[in-house]
């Protein structure tokens, strides 16, 4: 039995709502870390005059801006080969989500793929503005659709379902 179903259109818009969840929170923290402490090198190397040490944190500043740059070409690689294997020119494939009593069932219509999600492995939910977006331990995202959930009554039942479902799931929403 479904108990809600959406539809939503992933395309370049989509992507750019999601962007700052797209990344695990970890994955932020480290870059931010990594990025302070070489810049910390840098000026601990300039300070005491170590060209060795300023060169090593100038090295590491490089590596960080490698690590996300490699990041956002395999995003690109990702979506040209999705668009290639859906037969598609434009960056838009269409997923309907149905969150079962066991499971979110995800299914894209242009390819008659679908994946079966349980509950337990949901580790993080974001809510924004026109989107729910849950992502998975695997890294791999489902989208809910806030336009089909239209009346107030049914976003806020939908919210307890999936609260009820997801008991550990880490929450966030858009500020």
């Amino acid at each position: 039995m479904d108990y809600f179903e959406t539809s939503v259109v992933i395309n370049k818009d989509t992507l750019k709502e999601l962007k700052r969840y797209r990344r695990r929170t970890r994955d932020k923290v480290i870059f931010a870390l990594a990025s302070l402490s070489s810049c910390y090198v840098v000026i601990r190397g300039i300070i005491t005059q170590n060209a060795t040490t300023t060169i090593a944190g100038i090295a590491l500043i490089l590596l960080a801006i490698l690590v996300r740059l490699r990041d956002e070409v395999t995003d690109k690689r990702s979506w040209r080969q999705i668009k290639e294997s859906s037969g598609t020119t434009e960056l838009e494939i269409e997923q309907v989500a149905s969150f079962l009593d066991d499971g979110i069932r995800a299914h894209n219509p242009q390819t008659n793929g679908t994946v079966n999600f349980r509950y337990d492995i949901i580790t993080e939910f974001a809510e924004t503005k026109n989107l729910y977006f849950f992502r998975t331990k695997a890294h791999q995202f489902i989208l809910a659709n806030k336009a089909h959930l239209i009346e107030e009554q049914k976003n806020e039942e939908f919210l307890h379902f999936i609260k009820s479902k997801c008991e550990n799931v880490r929450w966030r929403t858009q500020k």
